[in-house]
């Protein structure tokens, strides 16, 4: 006798959920957690003497095209795009999509002259393309960070320096391409290409953060489970920052535990006037290891007179399973006092970390619940992340997709369709 089970099916499901765990669901391009596997990879490689380089994209005229004619519309753009430098690439180079309007380039065994060139095709491609929509015409642009691998630095060293040169050329007028060598850091230090880490320490000195809301809606009521608070800064002139401009500036260079302390003591100072009121803050990776920011959060928390389930703290999804004892001990330690916590962007590389992270909400990463309604892939996946949490469904941006949600047993959802983030708090 025999007992035979067929795996087949099975054996397709793991792969398509692999693949989707490496790949944007909207291009199909590797996405960040690929790019970072085949960096560590080539840097390797070229520890025996071998050449690349990591190239960083960023593109302009995505939120104009957002804003103007809608997500779907900028959706249909990057594909595009994604689609016309993947033609100007050799077939062993990697695109990969990093989220939002970020593209990154993998080259290996190239020298730099030949890098460069590649580059500026990239750079050309997009200055000549032309996106219309409703009857108006997009101009997108791209700024183009460079740096060399050569086997000296580690992978996030390189993604460091990467980032640097994006910055400075995106500084320096943006349509352009700055490469940065591991030499540049060793002989001028990084800050040369960064204006950023002044102008966040005096932004934070003159109280010139601010901060926009937007609510978690309970599906079943459409009243607000609670409200999320997204840091924005107005530089020396007064005008609005984005936080892709100055967080990646911020976290390079070690300044997110004292953006992290301003965000907690300017909520803490407003929940103290709103007993009624519940704000949750992002809380950024190496805040994590800043035990000093534990303690100022705590002794604040106590001061404050202020209940601490008002109080919660977002966690990425990667953060969390980058340090999965430090988000242990943060959790324990605040959650004592009565603070919540939502584990945020969560996808599909860490079903088995849930149970060991004491959440209260999971937040399904909005990739996979912006088309939900259309499609069924995207449900299957959906309803298997329900993890016994209370599960927030992000990016909602129809009626449709929310209805759905609830019909799966969601009981939040967070997104455009109940309203854009707000520099004000509704009214008591």
């Amino acid at each position: 006798m025999a007992v035979i089970t067929d795996l087949a099916e099975r054996k397709r499901q793991e792969e398509r959920i692999h693949y989707l765990a490496t790949h944007d669901p909207l291009t199909d391009l590797p996405n960040r957690r690929a790019l970072e596997d085949s960096l560590t990879r080539v840097v390797a490689r070229c520890q025996r003497g071998r050449r690349g380089a990591l190239l960083l994209l960023d593109l302009d005229e995505l939120k104009l095209v957002n804003d103007t004619v809608g997500h779907p519309a900028g959706d249909r753009m990057l594909t595009a795009l994604a689609g016309l430098l993947r033609k100007k690439l050799r077939p062993g180079d990697l695109l990969a999509r990093l989220g939002g309007d970020e593209f990154a380039v993998l080259l290996e065994d190239t020298p730099v002259h030949d890098t460069h060139a590649v580059a500026e095709r990239l750079r050309q491609v997009v200055d000549e393309f032309r996106f219309t929509e409703a009857g108006r015409v997009f101009d997108p642009a791209v700024s183009v960070g460079m740096a060399v691998v050569d086997g000296s630095l580690d992978p996030q060293a390189v993604l460091a320096l990467a980032d640097t040169a994006l910055y400075a050329a995106k500084d320096l007028g943006r349509n352009r391409t700055v490469v940065y060598r591991p030499e540049d850091q060793a002989r001028t230090g990084s800050d040369r290409l960064s204006p950023w880490p002044p102008r966040i320490k005096d932004a934070l000195r003159e109280n010139r953060p601010l901060l926009h809301y937007q609510s978690v809606v309970q599906l079943a009521t459409g009243r607000p489970e609670y409200y999320e608070a997204l840091i924005r800064l107005r530089d020396e002139a007064g005008r609005l920052v984005e936080p892709k401009v100055f967080l990646p500036a911020a976290e390079r260079f070690g300044l997110m535990p004292l953006i992290d302390r301003w965000l907690v003591g300017h909520l803490l100072d407003l929940l103290r006037g709103r007993p009624g009121l519940r704000i949750f803050a992002n809380l950024s990776g190496p805040s994590l290891k800043d035990y000093d920011l534990l303690e100022f959060i705590q002794t604040r928390l106590a001061e404050s007179g202020v209940a601490p389930g008002q109080l919660g703290l977002e966690i990425t999804e990667s953060v969390a399973v980058a340090d999965l004892v430090g988000c242990q001990n943060w959790m324990h330690e605040l959650r004592r006092l009565g603070c919540g916590f939502a584990l945020d962007d969560f996808a599909l590389s860490s079903f088995s970390y849930l149970r060991a992270l004491p959440v209260d909400y999971v937040k399904v990463h909005g990739a996979f619940v912006r088309n939900l309604d259309a499609d069924p892939t995207n449900r299957a996946l959906v309803q298997a992340m329900g993890s016994g949490k209370r599960v927030i469904g992000e990016w909602v941006e129809s009626g449709a997709v929310a209805a759905q949600l609830e019909r799966m047993g969601f009981e939040c959802g967070q997104g455009f369709y109940w309203g854009e983030p707000e520099a004000a708090l509704p009214e008591p």
